[in-house]
């Protein structure tokens, strides 16, 4: 996939601050890689990820995805905890956007990190409130994004498909409308055969 020299890959969901709403319950973050990875590629991904985000890892090929169970109270201690503060303390619904906007930074930083260690083709992460020129641009990569993880899944491999299941879900539930209906029928066709 070409990008523009602007964006180093494509990065879907990019923007801050991140939606509170988003980190309850599971959480997953999908990496599409240019070429296939190596394991110690995969476990370099791992060692980078973000200490509140560490997780589970399933890699096959060029996809890999991170599994992550932690919930909002442990994130925003995490944050606070950075800053020298503490739940006792009193804070402000604009110091909570402060501190899930560092939380979207090191997610940011972890994607750019990975890209270093093995270019990356796309990027999927959390839902974000207010989105950026990343994450424009991006959007208009969905179809190509979506067709890519169609054409995975003929693959007809139960661990790639778990991947890609995830990664359709993750897409289908952010705020990105920019789906053409042809892709969505057959998005969930595959989606409701890998479930």
């Amino acid at each position: 996939m070409q990008t523009d020299n602007i964006f180093p890959f494509v990065y879907l969901n990019h923007g801050k601050p991140l939606d509170l709403y988003s980190f309850q319950g599971e959480k997953y973050f999908v990496f599409c890689f240019k070429e296939k990875i190596s394991s110690e590629t995969a476990e370099a991904v791992e060692n980078m990820v973000p200490e509140v985000l560490a997780g589970s890892v399933l890699w096959i090929g060029n996809l890999l995805m991170l599994y992550n169970m932690s919930d909002e109270d442990e994130i925003t201690g995490h944050y606070l905890a950075k800053k020298g503060g503490s739940y006792e303390a009193d804070y402000s619904s604009n110091m909570l956007l402060e501190l899930f906007s560092e939380f979207a930074n090191d997610i940011e930083s972890w994607a750019k990190k990975t890209n270093e260690v093995a270019p990356l083709d796309f990027f999927i992460g959390m839902n974000r409130i207010n989105g950026s020129k990343w994450d424009k641009y991006s959007d208009k990569k969905l179809p190509e994004i979506i067709e890519k993880l169609l054409q995975a899944a003929e693959d007809n491999s139960p661990r790639k498909n778990k991947i890609i299941n995830q990664a359709l879900h993750i897409l289908f539930e952010s705020k990105n409308k920019l789906i053409p209906a042809n892709l969505r029928s057959r998005a969930k066709k595959i989606m409701q055969d890998t479930d």
